[in-house]
């Protein structure tokens, strides 16, 4: 009899606790649907503050070069209008499409405007996608007659996967709409976003000459991106960008000036690469007189490209003699302070 109370019990027991277990089970369930529900709920909210965010910033990517205020001259940005997306995701759009952000510089008696446009996918539903951006210099008269030359210039640097460097475009909306097109396609294959921008930026001025720095930056797959920079000593007499030859004395030439940069470039060797030797160093990376140069506030400097006297990592170094070094050389009326950005060399 006790045996047999006792096993009732027993079954009793089991059956309460398995009942307990159930309910516990379907309240762990219903803990867990309503955890999905709340976590769907937020993810929903974040993807569509995302979805506002990337519409406000539409076109901005990490391989963005920043362009910096120059010291010296007078800025007024204007207002950029919010970019409204397409609906279809093959087109190309301008961005913004009707009115550019615009500022405006002027040093001593010149003055232009900075006009910056985009060119990118209409909608974007990746966190990057292609474009290609326009940073155009226009000049006010009486100076206007430089815009064709700029214009010229940035079209040269327009599609740096053309075959031997040269535009297939005739202008520069269509260039950025032809870059944005072609890395389109490399995304389509499985390749990271292609991203370019070309800007023209006025660097100073003086009695003489207008000078103008054009550069181009270009991601299109690899490990990282690469980039030019040009410099236009622009004289305002003859309307044409000069040679270092052009502003050497009778009789003398640029070769003569090699000791002077030279010297500015074995201080540089010791600097930034300490652990190696001048001559070990020039076995890979030999000095030689750049025909990229420019004037300071303080000089003449020599710009370099990237991998002409150094790798990848030692970016684009610039050499700068003084003026004071110059005499004799230089015929004097070269060797005047430039009026505006003062240019940072090594």
């Amino acid at each position: 009899m006790i045996t047999r109370r006792f096993g009732t019990a027993l079954f009793l027991h089991r059956a309460q606790l398995r009942h307990a277990q159930i309910r516990h089970s379907q309240t762990r369930q219903s803990q867990i649907r309503h955890s999905l529900v709340f976590l769907a709920m937020v993810m929903g909210l974040a993807i569509s503050g995302c979805d506002r965010t990337d519409q406000s910033t539409a076109g901005k990517t990490s391989h963005d070069s920043p362009s910096e205020q120059k010291p010296g001259a007078t800025t007024q940005a204007a207002t950029t209008p919010a970019v409204k997306a397409s609906p279809s995701t093959s087109t190309l759009t301008a961005d913004p499409t009707t009115t550019p952000s615009q500022s405006h510089i002027t040093i001593a008696d010149v003055s232009a405007s900075s006009v910056t446009t985009k060119e990118s996918v209409a909608e974007c539903t990746q966190p990057q996608c292609s474009s290609a951006t326009l940073k155009q210099l226009v000049f006010e008269a009486p100076f206007d007659w430089l815009n064709p030359l700029i214009t010229q210039q940035l079209l040269g640097l327009s599609n740096p996967i053309s075959e031997n460097g040269k535009a297939t475009t005739k202008n520069l909306p269509a260039a950025l709409k032809q870059f944005v097109k072609e890395g389109q396609a490399s995304e389509a294959g499985g390749s990271m976003p292609y991203d370019m921008t070309l800007e023209a930026r006025l660097i100073g001025v003086d009695a003489r000459v207008i000078v103008i720095q054009v550069s181009g930056y270009y991601y299109t797959g690899g490990a990282h991106g690469s980039a030019v920079e040009n410099y236009l000593v622009i004289d305002r007499t003859s309307h044409r960008p000069l040679a270092l030859s052009d502003v050497m004395l009778p009789a003398k030439k640029p070769d003569q000036l090699y000791p002077l940069f030279y010297a500015q470039f074995r201080q540089w060797v010791a600097k930034e690469i300490p652990q190696q030797s001048l001559p070990e160093y020039e076995k890979t990376w030999p000095f030689k007189l750049s025909k990229n140069w420019f004037p300071t506030d303080k000089g003449i400097a020599l710009a370099y490209g990237q991998y002409e006297v150094g790798p990848y990592v030692v970016g684009m170094p610039q050499f700068e003699v003084p003026f004071a070094q110059l005499t004799g050389l230089i015929r004097p009326e070269f060797l005047q302070p430039l009026q505006g950005e003062a240019i940072k060399t090594q």
